[in-house]
């Protein structure tokens, strides 16, 4: 183990909080360690939040970037704002490093299962250290957020469907394995916890909800939002142009010209990634050569923090993204390098995706986003045949999610069933 350490990406927490359960990814470090560690990680984005055991649901995280072979010592930080934790000096780390080699941290240091931490890399493949830094709020801190928190305050418990059991199920701590194979600790397993998560998020009724709340508190005009929680910072994506600015740069267009300016999304992946290309918003990104590489982050980005932190911003964020992408049929044609990621990007996403969620419902995004990126694939067969087989494995993918192929959505999204 301690020849592993010495090549490996490691991450060690300390002064972990006796009513906080710290996150890492998809697993929880053991309870109320002051020292706790994870070994052999993948180099890349990872994700660290705490929940507290008195509000299961609310979360506090950040994006962290690890390099291969680096050692991070982070300390939780004691400071109720800012950020949640703070890295140690650099003599601090080789301290470490030179006790984990040696073995003094053996009990301490845990390993993530090789399925559970190859499919977090596919997922964040494209999450670098520049768009981490750009994407992170002011405070520097991710907070959970609904549709509207105070929604509960207004209208009672009764609408909240969670008991116990769900808290309970939705919550539990995946147990970390310092050893090599542990089958205990599969995808299986992870997926299953996944489920509790998404069905404990899903069981209140949002509609029910902001119905309610405007028979109580019905808004007007000047009226300030109060849906928003007062400290929380919103995350620095980048905004999606509402239409196709050449629009405006032509004397004569025809009905058929704007009609397919409007349809086809292209120009909202072109605008946001020459932001990035241009650095219009101030920070440098310069590592992808591919400019659409950092908006194909963005949308791995958004996945995570709803999928984790139950963050509404981000689910928002997510579904526009994925509209654009879907519907960027000039975009798809062209770029065959963002278009074989952003299939097996996708293709993660439906996996993970809660198999419970109707993909009947009329305002179902997924639905729809994926109805129209088989169109643009099966009318532009020729063009783009070298992604055949990645198309294929993400409507298998769906098919074994939903019990449906991507075939049926065409009659789906037109009302046919």
């Amino acid at each position: 183990m301690s020849d592993d350490l010495a090549e490996s990406t490691v991450v060690v927490i300390l002064d972990q909080r006796d009513e906080e359960v710290v996150g890492f990814d998809f697993v929880a470090l053991p309870e109320a360690n002051k020292v706790s560690g994870i070994w052999n990680l993948e180099p890349g984005a990872h994700f660290m939040y705490i929940k507290t055991k008195e509000e299961e649901e609310r979360r506090l995280g950040e994006f962290v970037y690890l390099k291969k072979g680096e050692l991070r010592v982070y300390r939780r930080a004691e400071a109720s704002e800012g950020p949640l934790f703070k890295q140690v000096e650099e003599y601090s780390n080789q301290n470490y490093k030179e006790s984990i080699i040696m073995g003094h941290l053996k009990n301490k240091m845990s390993k993530i299962p090789q399925n559970l931490s190859q499919l977090w890399s596919n997922i964040t493949d494209c999450i670098n250290s520049e768009l981490i830094v750009k994407l992170r709020p002011i405070n520097k801190v991710i907070k959970s957020q609904t549709a509207g928190n105070d929604v509960f305050e207004e209208c009672g418990s009764e609408m909240d469907r969670r008991n116990e059991k769900d808290l309970r199920n939705a919550t539990m701590r995946v147990e970390l394995s310092d050893t090599e194979d542990d089958e205990s600790k599969t995808l299986e397993e992870y997926k299953q916890i996944a489920k509790n998560l998404r069905g404990f998020r899903n069981s209140i009724n949002l509609k029910e909800l902001r119905g309610k709340r405007e028979s109580v508190s019905p808004k007007t005009s000047c009226q300030i939002d109060q849906t928003v929680e007062e400290d929380y910072s919103p995350i620095c994506y980048s905004d999606i142009p509402a239409s196709d600015s050449r629009i405006n740069r032509f004397k004569e267009i025809t009905p058929e010209m704007l009609t397919s300016m409007h349809m086809d999304t292209s120009y909202v992946l072109e605008s946001m990634s020459e932001n990035y290309e241009n650095n219009k918003d101030g920070y440098r990104a310069s590592e992808f050569k591919n400019k659409y590489m950092y908006v194909l982050g963005e949308l791995q980005y958004s996945f995570i923090l709803f999928l984790l932190c139950f963050n509404f911003e981000s689910l928002q964020h997510y579904k526009r993204l994925l509209r654009a992408f879907c519907n960027a049929e000039a975009t798809i044609i062209k770029n065959q390098e963002l278009v074989l990621r952003f299939l097996k990007t996708l293709k993660y996403h439906v996996e993970i995706w809660d198999e419970e969620h109707d993909v009947y419902q009329e305002d179902d995004f997924l639905a729809h986003s994926l109805g129209s990126l088989r169109e643009i694939i099966v009318d532009n067969e020729k063009d783009l045949e070298y992604c055949r087989n990645e198309f294929k494995q993400l409507d298998n993918s769906f098919k074994l999610k939903f019990g449906i192929s991507l075939d049926d959505l065409d009659a789906i999204n037109n009302n046919y069933v």
